[in-house]
């Protein structure tokens, strides 16, 4: 099992189903409290770190292009 951390960027409601789809979780509690949207962030772009697990870069590499089709951008890199 590898580990990978994925980098999200984008605005508005954060898609939810994501962390689902990917199996991922927030990297740290500020990542988490940035997930929701507030009156101070609606309307600026926030940057989100998850961390996922898989067997290969395929299965993250599907995750990128699904945040692309919500209007985030996704950046990964394998941890370990």
């Amino acid at each position: 099992m590898r580990t990978f951390k994925i980098t999200v960027t984008g605005k508005g409601e954060f898609p939810w189903d994501m962390l689902r789809f990917a199996g991922a979780y927030p990297a740290t509690t500020t990542d988490a409290m940035n997930l929701p949207v507030t009156d101070e962030n609606r309307r600026d772009y926030r940057t989100i770190e998850l961390i996922c697990h898989g067997d290969s870069q395929y299965a993250v590499s599907e995750t990128y292009e699904r945040f692309r089709s919500f209007l985030w951008t996704a950046e990964y890199e394998e941890l370990r």
